[in-house]
């Protein structure tokens, strides 16, 4: 957890560890929706320091409002990859994002060999980046190109390998560490490797570890960064939450109650909530959690109760429990259970959008809620 909130329009850098298959374009669309959604800033500028293939994984950096203005800078640093190149194997992209077009013996390659033309590559180098790239050529992609199967012409530049050491060499995969500027294209590296080795290669992995003075161990997992900014408007002294766990726990689409249980149980515990009240509408499947979660490690005090959709229950409990009201979190629908504040002396309230709010329930129309989530699925966000 951070020690302090997060100030996105002024500026943040948020270095995120890019899981594979995502594109650098999709872990920033995807954080700028949870400002948005969870921080309700409509407007709200988010940019990447550098792209990563898809096929690639590790640091990416991420700015926020004015810190915006020095995505340049953070791009221009020196950057650090680990990564695994295939030998004996080619294809368009110099990746494993299309098939293998040319195949080669490895008979004749050697240990010594691959040591020796490594060291070769140390220094200036003239590059051509893969014809499947995000490279702009007359104004489009292109990969752009390459995809409608169209002749480009690509021009070589100029890059710089700092270092470039073989870490591992287990027949036909040498793992590799390298050190190099901006703009420099692994790939392109793998590629032009299997070329002066009289051979062929390809790259495999690759992991970005390091850009500046930025490094990928201190990095956010997705997860737990969209966790944070979701959970940047909850009170601190909130001490216990209140919620249906058959309505409000899981998304059944996507993962099952006990998993989706332990994931919000987890959550609720590294926020420092020492205990929860939990409804369910069934006594079988409050036997089956309770046996398979053990919900007393999670908190201090727990209390399940069965079924219940009238405020006062909320209340009651609070009082059994000995939380004073404003310090507990109702989540529920609000058209069946009637959670609003006039009902639940002064309890913090958190409604499950519904569509026929407004038809059914005129009556509290302007009653607006300390929280909101619109799908019963986004309670995962909303801890």
């Amino acid at each position: 957890m951070r020690e302090q909130a997060f100030n996105f329009p002024e500026g943040e850098v948020l270095l995120v560890d890019k899981p594979l298959n995502w594109t650098s374009f999709d872990v920033v669309n995807k954080i700028r929706y949870q400002i948005r959604h969870h921080l309700h800033m409509r407007k709200i500028k988010v940019g990447h320091a550098g792209t990563l293939d898809p096929l690639a994984t590790g640091l990416l950096i991420i700015c926020t409002g004015k810190k915006t203005r020095q995505i340049d800078q953070f791009q221009a640093k020196e950057k650090e990859y680990t990564g695994t190149i295939e030998l004996g194997r080619e294809t368009p992209s110099y990746d494993l994002e299309t098939e293998t077009s040319k195949t080669h013996s490895l008979k004749n390659l050697s240990e010594k060999l691959l040591y020796e033309i490594t060291e070769t590559f140390i220094g200036i180098q003239k590059q051509r980046p893969p014809v499947f790239s995000a490279k702009k050529i007359d104004g489009k992609r292109a990969y752009s190109y390459a995809r409608n199967n169209e002749e480009v012409e690509i021009k070589e530049r100029e890059v710089f390998i700092k270092d470039f050491a073989i870490t591992r060499i287990y027949w036909p995969y040498v793992d590799f560490k390298v050190i190099c500027s901006k703009g420099t294209y692994i790939r392109s590296l793998a590629h032009d490797f299997g070329k002066a080795i009289n051979n062929g290669a390809c790259l495999v992995s690759l992991r970005r570890t390091r850009s500046g003075d930025f490094h990928v161990d201190d990095a956010w997992q997705l997860e737990d960064l969209f966790e944070e900014i979701a959970f940047q408007k909850t009170p601190d002294n909130i001490k216990a939450v209140i919620f249906d766990f058959n309505r409000t726990l899981y998304n059944p689409e996507k993962e099952n109650m006990m998993e989706g249980a332990r994931r919000l149980l987890n959550s609720l515990r590294k926020r420092g909530i020492k205990m929860a009240l939990l409804s369910m509408t069934s006594s079988g499947e409050r036997e089956q959690l309770i046996s398979s979660l053990d919900l007393h490690s999670y908190f201090e005090e727990t209390l399940v109760l069965s079924g219940t959709k009238k405020p006062e229950h909320f209340i009651e409990l609070s009082q059994k429990l000995q939380v004073e009201p404003e310090k507990c979190i109702v989540i529920g629908d609000r058209i069946k259970q009637e959670i609003h504040s006039a009902n639940l002396a002064g309890m913090k309230t958190c409604w499950l959008q519904r569509g026929k709010f407004k038809k059914e329930m005129p009556d509290i129309q302007d009653e607006k809620p300390d929280y909101t989530i619109n799908n019963l699925h986004e309670v995962f966000h909303f801890f």
